[in-house]
């Protein structure tokens, strides 16, 4: 990690018409989250301001002073500027869908402001600035110091195409003087933005936030912005990326991905229950932890977000998680688990599969496991298969194998060949383990041959999970065979 430190002087930093006042603030320069733009083949700035601690992270710094379209992220001061002005009664105020068929099919239906908010409808919006008109917009602009103020281009475009610019920085200032409720508006008008803005809640935090994506200078400009409160305090964030790419498809889920691990990486979306980090692509790995002898052994699981739902690959170990953790996917990704599959018969891959399969949710594992379970008197599966499958969801395809015993007689592997990961569980070691953990169950004699054969069978993966402990080296097979071989 590059990390430096500078204290602002007291300054008086004017751009655009806004006038930022900071003393004494510190700012930490993040140049290690360059890999997670990278990852997208994007380029960016990311900056955070901690709120009790008067503290700014930050990356690439020069690009955070940069002005861009606002495109989306205009619509939380656009809906201010609509309630203020009456022009809409509250977040119910519905406006008629005008029957023309556009891109996006959930736009084509009557919106209230929520709805519109939510589903980033800009017909909706471009209505309500209609409503507004010229000479109330621009007052308000200028009154709530939001960006340039500019509103050339039209004043159902201003926003999109037109002449409106604002900085990462001014985004921040802008989400500060709202949830500071500092800005020109009334307590009513703010309360309501504040309630529509909310996009995630767990038991442990709450983002508030909004996307944006425009055109600006022959690139694809993407913004997310919002807040966060979390442990008793409240962090803003402006994440804004760009590309001249206009075939980058995964440009728009790049805006949120990249800020979620920006914000996991900082433990701010992390709790002492549940963990969810971005592993590659559609894959995310989830941690919940048990307590063993007085100490919390963490245990992963992971997902893939589909074009037709969420697999999940083992359950988690805590049972106060299983609702948190279907509630924090559908919150992150707005679809739900349609499948979960067990990768061996110890509670820590299934302890969840019964609520799960009462919840809706098909679950899955070998009949070795499924026997098992039942033997021991751990949940079942409700479905089994009885030799080496190919299970395809929407645009993803999950390899089941089992390559002998090991961990346990029936202990099997995922291999997600679209991203190179082998998904271990309890088969596998993290090269944190100093040991094998549990053998209470384990064949000794067979478990390196096991290894071996996963080795042989999936050369050159690109990572490995291993069911507990650190997952980011993916040279776990090779541990697990030297702590085998000095057993």
């Amino acid at each position: 990690m590059t990390t430096s430190f500078r204290y602002i002087a007291l300054s008086i930093l004017t751009f655009c018409g806004l006038t930022i006042y900071a003393q004494n603030q510190a700012t930490e320069i993040r140049n290690d989250f360059k890999k997670y733009y990278d990852q997208f083949k994007v380029e960016g700035s990311f900056i955070l301001y901690d709120q009790n601690n008067d503290k700014y992270i930050v990356y690439n710094q020069e690009l955070t002073k940069e002005a861009f379209t606002p495109a989306s992220t205009y619509k939380i001061c656009n809906a201010l500027i609509g309630l203020e002005t009456g022009v809409i009664k509250d977040e119910n105020f519905i406006i008629k869908w005008d029957s023309v068929t556009r891109q996006n099919p959930n736009w084509n239906k009557d919106h209230d402001l929520k709805t519109a908010f939510r589903n980033s409808t800009v017909w909706y919006y471009q209505e309500l600035a209609r409503r507004v008109g010229e000479q109330q917009m621009k007052y308000w602009l200028n009154k709530a110091n939001y960006g340039n103020a500019e509103i050339s281009g039209g004043i159902d475009k201003f926003w999109l195409t037109g002449g409106l610019r604002i900085t990462p920085e001014q985004e921040i200032d802008f989400l500060k003087r709202l949830y500071n409720n500092k800005l020109p508006f009334s307590q009513r008008t703010m309360d309501i933005v504040k309630k529509i803005m909310v996009f995630e809640q767990t038991p442990f935090y709450t983002i508030s936030s909004k996307t944006g994506w425009g055109g600006q200078e022959n690139k694809d400009i993407g913004w997310y912005v919002g807040y966060i409160e979390t442990k008793g305090n409240v962090y803003y964030f402006a994440n804004c990326i760009q590309t001249m790419d206009f075939n980058n498809n995964d440009f728009s889920r790049a805006r949120i991905d990249i800020t979620n691990q920006i914000l996991a990486d900082l433990n701010l979306t992390t709790s002492e229950k549940l963990n969810i980090s971005h592993l590659t692509s559609d894959y995310y790995i989830f941690t919940t932890y048990k307590p063993i002898n007085g100490n919390p052994i963490p245990s992963n699981g992971m997902y893939c977000v589909t074009d037709h739902g969420v697999v999940l690959f083992d359950t988690p170990w805590d049972t106060t998680q299983f609702q948190p953790l279907l509630d924090s996917i559908a919150n992150r990704h707005n679809k739900n688990v349609v499948m979960c599959f067990a990768t061996h018969y110890h509670d820590d891959r299934t302890a969840g599969l019964e609520y799960f399969r009462n919840k809706g949710i098909k679950t899955y594992s070998s009949k070795q496991t499924f026997d098992l379970c039942k033997k021991h008197n751990e949940k079942q599966a409700e479905y089994y298969f009885t030799k080496d499958t190919i299970f395809t969801l929407g645009n993803h395809s999950f390899h089941t194998y089992y390559p002998g015993e090991g961990h346990t007689k029936d202990n099997i592997v995922i291999w997600c060949k679209d991203a190179s990961i082998i998904y271990g569980g309890c088969l596998v070691k993290s090269t944190e383990s100093k040991g094998l953990g549990n053998i209470a169950d384990a064949n000794l004699n067979d478990w390196e041959s096991t290894i071996n054969s996963v080795i042989k069978k999936y050369p050159k993966p690109a990572y490995v999970i291993p069911g507990h402990f650190g997952w980011t080296n993916n040279q776990s097979l090779q541990h697990t065979l030297k702590l085998l071989r000095q057993k």
